[in-house]
């Protein structure tokens, strides 16, 4: 059974108000649906006898700052019984919330909390959303995501970690060495 095959089934048995709109190219097959039937396409996708999707891939976050609904959020899927790939696609706004899929894809956890570190799209019930990035560990854990510069959290995490965390050694020596590797590589690039 080739992707073509699992194209044409797959647009054939979908209801229509699932996926807006399907697409097949040589790498696989890609399709567009709405937030809200999400996870009723991808619980198909994995159960269903010609699809049979057993792995997520990877899903991952695309910014569209021009559009309205900004943030899509792509699941890369592989069904390895028939050796084809699915991408399914979402989009979804500063707030709306996805379902998440970690209850059919258990892979899937990492990479929810990924999109949601990064560009601060949220799951619905997710079991375990926490920040991942190092940057932005501790006290504010809570703030950030999506439209959060670099300097806003340096700033950020500079301010609310205690005296004795900036006065321990280990950060100090760590500094020192910041500082001594910037002046060192500065003075070569004069001498140059």
């Amino acid at each position: 059974m080739d992707n073509q095959f699992i194209f044409k089934y797959s647009w054939e048995t979908f209801p229509k108000k699932w996926v807006k709109k399907m697409e097949r190219s040589e790498h696989g097959n890609r399709s567009d649906t709405n937030t809200d039937y999400l996870f009723q396409l991808l619980c198909f996708l994995k159960l269903h006898t010609y699809t049979r999707v057993q792995v997520s891939i990877d899903i991952c976050g695309v910014d569209h700052p021009s559009r309205k609904r900004r943030f899509e959020v792509v699941y890369n899927l592989l069904s390895t019984r028939y050796n084809s790939r699915i991408r399914v696609q979402t989009s979804a706004d500063e707030v709306t919330r996805i379902s998440p899929v970690v209850s059919i894809f258990p892979s899937a956890g990492r990479w929810e909390r990924e999109v949601w570190d990064m560009f601060g799209v949220s799951s619905i019930n997710h079991p375990d959303l926490r920040r991942i990035s190092q940057r932005r560990r501790g006290p504010i854990e809570e703030t950030g995501g999506a439209g959060c510069s670099d300097s806003e959290v340096a700033n950020r995490l500079l301010c609310s970690f205690s005296g004795e965390w900036l006065s321990s050694p280990k950060f100090l020596y760590s500094a020192i060495q910041i500082i001594f590797y910037i002046k060192f590589t500065s003075f070569f690039i004069q001498v140059r």
